[in-house]
């Protein structure tokens, strides 16, 4: 009916809005700003470009099919949303896996990653994303699947419609949602585990080293005045004990790797249920899914591009203050 088309398509429209103005932001922060340059960083505008490109190429034709429940553009336009959507989404999501081998790479081995971080490795992080998204995307165009399948004409209520339907082959399926999901999943999930049991001992061990130049200091203060203890006064000796470079440097670091667990935690959370229905309806084609959960699960997925720049905003001091002097707060 009408109220709920109106409903659905501002709601889809907010998204849209959102994802692309947020992104931009995130795009616009990086080349003004020098010092945010990093490799770190860098991945994170990768990903907002992929997000920004999949709010402006994809989406858009997502809104119109989502609010008409029929595909209105043609052929060759239902095979380029197919095709972009596939290569925008697995950029999205392999720029967190990356992201995750950074955060790795700079726990576990930190002296070596400030010392050779640099462009060109930020660049070579970035053409193997794309290398990889481009290489899921293309073998329709090469006949694994058959491209006259996913555009269809109907009969219903309305008349003869034509419908845009995601790759049902089954091989191409599995090969697709493992490359563009399971595989990055999988991989962020393990290179985690094992950066938050390296913190975990990292932590431990500083609370540890901190403990012992407490009671260090505190021996030291009362050898200086063995004739004037007063206890009232030793936590202001111990206050100006200060952590080295290397502990502070650690402390940056697991500042960053939770924030970006953060990050991981919600594309986790907003994909899986759209790959796992993908995968269930390409290869079970007795399944049936209801067709508000696949649109829910759809939307879900889009919707993490959306909230990305969100968080950098919350849990990124630097970027929320270069987002203010963008948007001249």
């Amino acid at each position: 009916n009408t109220a709920s088309l109106i409903c659905v398509a501002i709601i889809l429209t907010v998204i849209v809005v959102v994802m692309v103005l947020g992104n931009l932001l995130v795009i616009i922060s990086l080349a003004r700003f020098k010092h945010l340059r990093t490799v770190s960083n860098s991945l994170i505008g990768n990903l907002a470009a992929s997000d920004f490109l999949l709010a402006i190429t994809v989406l858009p034709f997502s809104s119109v099919n989502e609010c008409l429940g029929r595909w209105v553009f043609g052929r060759i336009t239902c095979n380029f949303w197919l095709m972009a959507d596939v290569m925008y989404c697995t950029a999205s999501i392999w720029n967190i896996c990356v992201i995750a081998l950074d955060r790795y790479t700079a726990t576990l081995f930190p002296l070596w990653y400030r010392e050779r971080r640099s462009n060109k490795q930020a660049c070579l992080y970035v053409g193997a994303i794309w290398m990889i998204a481009v290489v899921t995307c293309a073998p329709p165009l090469f006949g694994w699947n058959d491209l006259s399948k996913n555009y269809q004409g109907l009969d219903n209520l309305t008349g003869h419609i034509y419908v845009c339907l995601l790759f049902d082959t089954p091989s191409y399926v599995i090969y697709s949602a493992c490359v563009s999901f399971y595989i990055p999943f999988l991989l962020t999930v393990l290179l985690y585990v094992q950066i938050f049991i390296v913190l975990r001992k990292r932590l431990k061990l500083i609370r540890e080293k901190n403990s012992k130049r407490k009671a260090v200091g505190m021996m030291a203060w009362v050898q200086r005045r063995p004739t004037k203890l007063n206890l009232t006064g030793a936590p202001k000796v111990i206050s100006n004990i200060r952590i080295d470079k290397r502990q502070r440097a650690d402390k940056r670091e697991i500042r960053a790797t939770i924030r970006m667990a953060v990050v991981i935690a919600a594309f986790c959370t907003m994909w899986i249920g759209f790959f796992t229905l993908y995968l269930i309806e390409g290869v079970c084609k007795a399944c049936i899914v209801p067709k508000t959960v696949g649109a829910f699960v759809f939307w879900l997925g889009y919707t993490n591009s959306a909230i990305n720049p969100i968080l950098y905003a919350i849990f990124n001091v630097e970027f929320r203050k270069a987002f203010k002097k963008v948007l001249g707060i």
